[in-house]
């Protein structure tokens, strides 16, 4: 677009016009004294009809005002009822945030009243916008019978996945119009945002702007994200009456919003001042920049392992398993994983270099107690017999279930080791995690598992926060080759010939 919208300008204009004026502005959407957008993504935003819509991807694109003037298309109908969330309630309320954004355009239009207690912006129309954090568990039980028209989630990378795909759950009114998630953001990489457009980027992580404001579609299965360049590839998928969500990210920066650049020509200066990561996301929409040091693995340590030279990993072959038994629910989106990650090893005769390991395969899947012996009776058959199976021996009362198992593994045939945990998760995957550094290991980044497996080992960070079902798995996987290359070498005078 080449209008240049001063906003102020804008506000001071429609503060002359009557209240009759300005709701039948409102209500025709097509008016002579409005806001309108700044640049041709911020319209694409606003006019955009998919059930998900992401807007975003770069510091100082308008997404507050944007995410304003697409509501205040909304609230003249009384059936409208909007549901904002942010993280935590501080972001909501701060100077220049989402509810103060909303005030001030709207507060030009309508009468509007914001109640403090309950947190919900009343309209002279009838309609509603409430205000909530979706910080921790507890937030989405508040939502839990809700309706709502419209959510818009505000820094939605901030947001966890279960939180989010729980709120599409939440989008059913008696309004009319189309009823969408709507999210902006900022790039944050390993989150369920960057899962949702994926499609829209390079390889680097930078948007591709032919695809920009493109739609996408979206399946979910227990909390893991598939998406589909069109609606055809994901009819495969299906279940009986499903239809796949359809996405649209409209990546937007600095350069989108003109008003900004007018108002602060000094902006992207001080983009361009921040660290290397942070210019690359917020500058650049960069969804890969991460800080070099952070987490305890890095993706470019790992070697590509091709199919013809898999097999000379064949040694001290081991499936490590880590188990779970909960089925993805209402309350519980997205539940741990039961996890078997095959790994092996080559044996050099070289003293300096002695040995590598590949991760072979990776399986998971999510099923209670008799689900789970059946899914490891069904990979310790693909696998042979000539691959050890180590089952983890956790305190409690899953150790009676690993007995079992155990016992029921080794009568068909197989060989059965128990792996009882020392010392911290994070103590156990850095062995695994060092080897991995100094260009030891290899992987099959071709796989269908490799996206997901990289992805969890990058993002374990040794807290609760986040999933490491894989990440147990292979710290185990790893310990057991490890401790047999160590036996080795011992029987053989220090030598690592096998």
């Amino acid at each position: 677009m080449n209008d240049r919208v001063d906003f102020q300008t804008l506000r001071d204009d429609f503060k002359r016009c009557s209240k009759v004026e300005k709701t039948s502005v409102v209500e025709n959407s097509t008016p002579a004294l409005s806001f309108r957008p700044a640049s041709r993504k911020q319209e694409m935003f606003l006019k955009s009809k998919a059930g998900i819509v992401v807007f975003g991807g770069g510091a100082g694109s308008g997404k507050s005002y944007c995410v304003a003037l697409k509501l205040l298309k909304c609230v003249a109908d009384p059936n409208f009822k909007c549901l904002v969330i942010r993280r935590t309630f501080k972001q909501i309320k701060g100077a220049g945030g989402i509810l103060d954004t909303i005030k001030k355009v709207h507060g030009t239009v309508y009468d509007i009243d914001y109640n403090g207690t309950d947190h919900v912006l009343r309209y002279s129309s009838g309609a509603e916008v409430h205000f909530r954090p979706m910080g921790m568990k507890k937030h989405t039980d508040d939502i839990q019978g809700q309706q709502y028209s419209m959510i818009v989630v505000d820094e939605a990378q901030q947001i966890d996945g279960e939180s989010l795909i729980y709120c599409l759950s939440r989008l059913r009114s008696e309004w009319a119009g189309i009823h969408q998630l709507v999210m902006t953001c900022n790039p944050l990489p390993d989150t369920f945002v960057h899962e949702l457009v994926k499609l829209n980027l390079d390889e680097e992580g930078t948007p591709i702007e032919e695809q920009c404001g493109t739609i996408k579609y979206m399946l979910t299965r227990g909390g893991e994200v598939m998406m589909f360049n069109e609606r055809v590839e994901a009819t495969p998928f299906l279940l009986e009456g499903e239809e796949p969500q359809s996405v649209s990210f409209i990546n937007a920066c600095v350069y989108d919003n003109p008003v900004l650049l007018k108002r602060q020509p000094d902006y992207v200066s001080k983009l361009q001042a921040m660290t290397r990561v942070e210019r690359a996301r917020l500058l650049e929409g960069n969804w890969n920049a991460r800080e070099e040091s952070s987490g305890y693995f890095n993706e470019g340590w790992l070697n590509p392992l091709f199919p013809s030279d898999r097999g000379a990993f064949d040694k001290y072959l081991i499936r490590s398993w880590d188990f779970a038994n909960t089925l993805p629910s209402e309350k519980n989106i997205n539940p741990d994983w039961t996890v078997g990650v095959l790994m092996g090893a080559k044996i050099s005769h070289s003293k300096e270099d002695p040995y590598e390991v590949a991760v072979l395969d990776v399986a998971r899947d999510r099923r209670r107690f008799e689900g789970v012996k059946q899914f490891v009776l069904d990979v310790a058959s693909r696998d042979g017999k000539g691959v050890t199976i180590s089952l983890p021996l956790d305190p409690g009362g899953a150790s009676h279930f690993t007995r079992q198992l155990s016992a029921s593994l080794t009568q068909a045939g197989y060989k059965v080791v128990l792996a009882r945990p020392k010392g911290s998760k994070v103590d156990r995957f850095a062995l695994f995690s060092q080897l991995s550094e100094a260009g030891y290991v290899y992987a099959d980044t071709k796989e269908s598992w490799y996206k997901c497996y990289v992805a969890e080992l990058c993002g374990f960070d040794g807290t609760r926060n986040v999933k490491d079902d894989q990440v147990d798995a292979t710290s185990d996987a790893y310990l057991f080759i490890s401790s047999k290359i160590k036996q080795s070498t011992a029987i053989r005078g220090g030598g690592c010939i096998v």
